[in-house]
Formats: structure tokens, sequence, C-alpha cells
């Protein structure tokens, strides 16, 4: 009697080249630590006479995710350096109207002994004085027709400590960077500036509008399981990290919570590994099958026509499409 031999070859196929034999369910948490295989398919080129139910939760079983591809993470290294001059300031839509009063009576100059590079958020709570950098004397001095401020939330660019230990805040307005002493502004936190992606992990977590956290605009319920661009990480003087995401026609969601997120570190551009288990066949001729999770490398369906294939896990891309990760078994 000859013996049956089953190959195995992991794909990462795009879920609309697959016709579904049987269903599939989804339920659980999305999980990140799971790495991707190697070719994917879109799940448009799935037939639609078949019927999938998918299943969220742990990763797969040792056996699966050796076959799986090592995630990517895109990043801009540079957007994470401190910018050499002071970030444009930004407003609290609640607070745009209050102009922070500022009373100035004897000039005031104060010698400079450092000034550093910084990336914070500061409640502007007003000022008796402002201050501009004499460059060639190194020295802060009052500016009694300095541009006007609102009393709102800034970004902070730069920290200057005189030789009197007094210490001052920089920001940018209309261009022209101007100091406040430490005792105008409420310190919100520090901030980076990122370039990589995270699937929303967690329903019912707030989204704020702003920086300082104050102006809730919904929860995640609408986002959950889906994969955003995040451009930014605000670290709060708690302790607590935010990050601000978008989405892939470059609109703002809001800050949230990275308790709701996957590790950003360890999701790509597809997003985070869910759980999805069953089988599809009959395969669109169209059909593509995709060695990464960038979507660069790919290959015809080609001899996997009027095949069954096996799922195991799909993923949720930044591009809105559900890609599904998939074993051939050549004794089928």
């Amino acid at each position: 009697m000859k013996k049956l031999v089953t190959k195995r070859v992991l794909l990462l196929v795009a879920a609309i080249g697959l016709g579904f034999s049987t269903t599939l369910s989804v339920t659980g948490e999305t999980t990140g630590t799971t790495e991707a295989p190697p070719l994917s398919i879109s799940s448009e080129q799935i037939s639609d006479n078949s019927s999938t139910t998918t299943s969220t939760g742990s990763a797969p079983s040792s056996e699966s995710s050796d076959s799986q591809v090592s995630s990517t993470t895109e990043r801009n290294s540079s957007s994470t350096v401190a910018s050499s001059s002071a970030p444009e300031s930004t407003t609290s839509s609640d607070k745009s109207n209050n102009v922070a009063p500022l009373m100035t009576t004897d000039s005031e100059k104060l010698a400079v002994r450092s000034l550093e590079q910084c990336q914070m958020y500061g409640d502007f709570t007003g000022s008796i004085a402002i201050y501009r950098l004499n460059k060639e004397i190194k020295q802060l001095e009052e500016w009694p027709d300095a541009p006007s401020l609102t009393l709102s939330t800034l970004k902070i660019g730069q920290k200057v400590t005189t030789s009197s230990n007094r210490l001052f805040y920089g920001i940018t307005v209309n261009s022209e960077t101007v100091y406040l002493p430490e005792e105008s502004l409420t310190l919100l936190g520090s901030y980076e500036l990122i370039d990589q992606y995270a699937s929303v992990t967690k329903k019912a977590t707030p989204i704020f509008s702003d920086a300082a956290l104050s102006a809730q605009i919904g929860t995640t319920d609408s986002y959950y399981q889906k994969t955003y661009r995040l451009t930014e990480k605000l670290i709060s003087v708690d302790g607590t990290s935010h990050y601000l995401l978008f989405d892939n026609q470059k609109n703002k969601i809001g800050y949230i919570a990275a308790s709701a997120l996957s590790d950003p570190d360890k999701t790509s551009i597809a997003g985070t590994w869910l759980k999805a288990e069953g089988y599809a066949s009959n395969l669109k001729a169209s059909g593509k099958f995709f060695r990464n999770r960038e979507l660069t490398s790919f290959r015809s369906l080609g001899n996997y026509l009027g095949k069954t294939i096996k799922i195991n896990g799909k993923y949720h891309h930044f591009n809105g499409q559900t890609y599904y990760s998939v074993y051939a078994n050549n004794g089928t």
C-alpha cells in the first residue's frame, strides 16, 4: 500500500481569494506576540458561496508559529529626535478665547546658564512677564510686546536654566520663540514623535482629542481590532502612556491609552495576529499569495486553484483589508 505524504506549507492569503467550506469563529482578545506566516491572501479573494466565522485569542501553537514570518515594524527613527527649535504651540478649544494676563514693570534681564531641547506639553496658566533670548550675550530679557498667548495646552521645545537657578520653558508662537517662567505652566508630560502601527485590543477605553487628556470624544468600541498608524507617544506625569492614532486616510482618531493597544514594537502594518480556524476552497484565479505583511512580495494562487487550504490566523491590515494565514495540504 502506498503511504500518503502530506506536505504543509504556511501561507498568508488575502481573504478576497478564498472560498470557505467550513465555518470559523471569533472570540477573545487579540495578541501581537506570534510571528507572521510568510504568505498572505486577501479576504476579497474568497468566493461568495463560502462562509466563515473567525475567533480571536492566543497565538497559534508552536507547530504553526514556527512557520510564521517574524513581525516587522516600520519606524521613522528621525521622527523621535527632539526638534532643534521649539515646536508650534497648540490650543485647547475650551480655552482659546482666554488671553493670558501680561503685566510688566521694571525690565528684568537674566543670564542663561544652560539651554536644553525638550519635547513636553504644559498648560499655560498666565504669567506676569514673558521673555525672549538674546543669543549674543546669552541672556533672557523681558519682552513687553511679545506675541499674545492664550490659556491653553502648549508644546514646549526648550528648557532654560538661569545663573540664579530659575527655570524657564521655551515655546514657539507665530514663528517666534518666547520663554515662560516655570510657575506659569502646569507640566502635563513629555512626548515622542514616532511612526509605528498598533491594533486596538480593548473596548470601552476613552479616546481624547487633546494632549491634556481632558476632552473625551468617544471610546474604542467602533475601532476594536482595527489597525492604525501611531504618530506620537505621550507619557503623562503620572507615568501612563497614550498614543495618537490616525487612520489610512490621515484622519485623526485621538489619544488612546497604551493598555488598549497592541505593542507597537511587535506590531507591523498588517496589525496584530488574531485567532481564526477553518478551511477555504474555491480560490479565485485573480487572487494572490503574499509572502510578507507589507504586501511587497507575492505570487499567483496558481497551483492551489481547486484545492482546499487550512486557515490558521488572520490580520486586519492598516489598508482596511483582512488577510488570512493559510497552510496548503498536498494530499487534499
